[in-house]
């Protein structure tokens, strides 16, 4: 068994060797198996788009990952020149030796190992990396909603009650660490006008302000249309809050 690699097949060089095949197009017939039955073979003809049994082949190209398959079927939707290529390297495989006389069978079938070898960790120490990466980014993720809910929910409750402002609070300032951490300044930005709320809550304008307009001013060199709304938002609440402690 010859193996070939799948961008060989479908090369422009391998191209111009098998347009000699282009007037034997009508004989080639294309077989492709069951992904989930390996061994079995629907046609598929170059001519219409009929499906039936096929239990003969002229030859057998055995694809070692499902992929190839997949990207064999795609090309034979989109390209017409896909069944030479395939007779051609079934012809290279025996020297052009085979003489093409009558109907051409080509058996484009699944290797039956494929399902256990998908399942191989060739590289351990790559799969614990990307394990670790991917566990962080999940736990991260939701830190960062759990913070969100629970913080936004403190704040409703310290309009009437210091003691939740004052957890919301809390809340925001993990928040703004945990966005310093992941070095997301945009994210940062959102925490410190959460914080800034409750700042207001808790009646420390001063330092409310201070933080709106440093934020303001970061929203307006990024261009962030959300973040300029948002810090419109909040310096109307403490302007409101003014007004009504006045």
């Amino acid at each position: 068994m010859q193996s070939y690699l799948f961008n060989t097949i479908f090369s422009w060089d391998h191209q111009q060797e098998c347009n000699k095949l282009i007037p034997i197009l009508h004989k080639i017939t294309i077989c492709i198996s069951d992904s989930q039955e390996p061994t079995r073979c629907r046609t598929r003809s170059p001519s219409n788009n009929q499906e039936e049994e096929c239990s003969v082949a002229y030859g057998i190209i055995t694809c070692r990952e499902y992929q190839t398959l997949e990207a064999i079927k795609t090309r034979m939707d989109d390209q017409n020149e896909v069944p030479r290529l395939l007779l051609g390297g079934c012809l290279s495989v025996n020297n052009g030796k085979v003489k093409i006389e009558n109907q051409v069978i080509i058996y484009v079938r699944l290797n039956k190992d494929y399902v256990k070898r998908a399942y191989i960790l060739y590289n351990l120490s790559w799969y614990r990396r990307i394990w670790s990466l991917t566990s962080r980014a999940d736990v991260l993720a939701f830190t960062g909603v759990y913070y969100s809910v629970l913080g936004g929910a403190y704040s409703s409750l310290g309009k009437t009650n210091l003691a939740y402002a004052h957890k919301a609070k809390f809340l925001a300032l993990r928040q703004i660490q945990l966005a310093q951490w992941l070095k997301d300044r945009i994210w940062e930005c959102k925490c410190w006008l959460y914080y800034a709320e409750d700042l207001i809550q808790l009646k420390r304008f001063k330092r409310a302000n201070k933080i709106i307009r440093r934020e303001t001013e970061f929203a307006s060199l990024q261009q962030n249309d959300v973040l300029i709304r948002m810090c419109q938002s909040v310096q109307a609440k403490l302007q409101t809050a003014r007004h009504a402690r006045a």
